[in-house]
């Protein structure tokens, strides 16, 4: 925990001087000499944190109000240090609130106000820092009873458009459709994403290239009626569209024959020619497809954090005019004369009188037994303290009495961080506890301390025990 250093130099400006030192001032109790060398003495106590800084002494605040008796806290959550009498009310010393909402909502339903504080906190800024204590307004107190965290959010939304590319086979719209897909999901780097939906308009098809390739056609033609089958009588070459083709074969066919001298012997001849031409052709290799997809895109977009205090409130009730008190003469009066009219008037009424103080002695003496049967019996008279980070707080208060010496301390087991505690009993209680032994018990635990008084136990506040389970 971080030293609170406090200057002497300002603390009569300060609410500690207010709430603790004042009144230890006015009565004279101590005084401070401060020397050159960096030594501070109180009363002739010398305080062993001292130092100096722009021509200022400082002193450690736990060890000051230590040695006045004085305890202090310190509470890590809402970042407050308190210094406090022990029989007294806790003054704090807290540090001002460095966060303001950003919106304050008042609520009274049924007649139960309520008043909501919204805090938008950037990177850098502590959810302890946001204000916790208590505070009025418009004749309520009000409290804390929760704080919610939540952030502040947003999408950005654009229009985005995507190209794709593909390779296809035919440049026909309907094979290409078969390719491509309706809609396609999107993200980019910056965290952008969405659906984009095909824009079939946008599809645009072209050759990605050629190649060449040889091939040779052939014609086949049959000239009949040739009187021998000689190959200049048939053509060298024809034509066909334009085209040239060069006779390439000649083979031959018999129509008619004759016997001559008992052999057969052809009389016309069928030749079948044919022609052939060699090229070459550009045919298309493939088709190169573009499309565009189109659509909405978004981000989330984070804002701050939001913490969301509320606070619920309690009328605070006014206290009634205050009515000048009688004095005793005038008191004494008063009732003096009231008596001497009643009783005039019951013995005008023939009732038998009874005096008051007949009624009043027997009250006043059963009041007098009652309140000492109570404080022989029930009052608690030890101050209870558990140490909690490095310093001890109190947790409320226990019973002993000097017949059976018993301390029980396990009714705070939900109330303690630590196992050590510090027990204050008054200068009466202790008195009657002198020389005895006084038994701890802490759940299965327990330790025994025999009561040594000093000779001016009356001077002190009373007795300390301290013990460690």
């Amino acid at each position: 925990m971080n030293k609170l250093k406090l200057s002497i130099t300002a603390i009569n400006r300060g609410l500690l001087f207010r709430t603790l030192l004042t009144p230890v001032i006015i009565c004279g109790l101590f005084t401070c000499n401060v020397y050159a060398n960096n030594q501070v003495f109180i009363d002739g106590y010398k305080l062993n944190h001292v130092y100096e800084q722009d021509g200022r002494m400082y002193v450690q605040l736990h060890e000051l109000s230590h040695y006045i008796g004085y305890e202090l806290d310190y509470d890590s959550t809402s970042k407050t240090v308190s210094v406090y009498n022990q029989n007294g009310e806790k003054p704090v010393i807290m540090r001002e609130p460095t966060l303001f909402p950003t919106h304050i909502e008042e609520i009274n339903i049924d007649g139960n106000s309520e008043i909501i504080k919204v805090y938008e906190l950037a990177n850098g800024e502590s959810p302890q820092e946001i204000p916790k204590e208590p505070f009025e307004k418009n004749g309520y107190i009000y409290k804390l009873t929760d704080i919610t965290k939540g952030s502040s959010t947003s999408i950005d939304r654009k229009e985005h458009t995507q190209t794709i590319t593909l390779e296809t086979t035919s440049n026909d719209m309907a094979a290409i459709l078969s390719e491509l897909k309706e809609a396609t999901e999107y993200t980019d780097n910056d965290g952008y994403s969405g659906t984009l939906k095909l824009n079939i308009s946008s599809i645009e098809s072209g050759v990605t290239g050629y190649q060449n390739s040889s091939f040779t056609s052939k014609e086949v033609r049959e000239y009949p009626n040739l009187s021998s089958p000689d190959t200049s009588l048939v053509p060298k070459s024809i034509d066909i569209g334009g085209k040239s083709l060069a006779l390439a074969n000649v083979q031959w066919k018999t129509a008619n024959t004759a016997t001559v001298d008992y052999e057969q012997l052809s009389d016309n001849y069928t030749a079948v020619a044919t022609y052939t031409r060699t090229g070459t052709t550009k045919s298309v290799t493939g088709y190169t497809t573009t499309a565009q997809y189109s659509g909405e895109i978004s981000k989330v977009l984070e804002g701050k954090t939001i913490y969301t205090a509320y606070f619920s409130g309690t009328a605070i009730e006014s206290e009634p005019a205050e009515v000048p008190e009688p004095t005793a003469a005038e008191l004494k009066t008063q009732l003096s004369e009231k008596s001497e009219q009643e009783k005039a008037e019951r013995k005008a009424n023939g009732e038998i009188i009874i005096e008051p103080m007949h009624i009043i002695m027997p009250l006043i003496i059963l009041s007098g037994i009652g309140s000492t049967v109570y404080l022989l019996l029930f009052k608690r008279n030890v101050q209870v303290l558990s140490l909690k980070n490095g310093y001890f707080e109190k947790i409320g208060k226990a019973r002993i009495n000097k017949k059976d010496c018993i301390i029980d301390l396990t009714p705070f087991t939900a109330k303690v961080t630590s196992p050590s505690f510090r027990l204050e009993l008054g200068r009466f209680s202790a008195k009657g506890l002198d020389s005895k032994t006084v038994n701890i018990n802490y759940g299965d635990s327990s330790f025994q301390h025999i009561v040594t008084l000093d000779s001016d136990i009356s001077e002190k506040k009373g007795y300390v025990i301290e013990v460690d389970f």
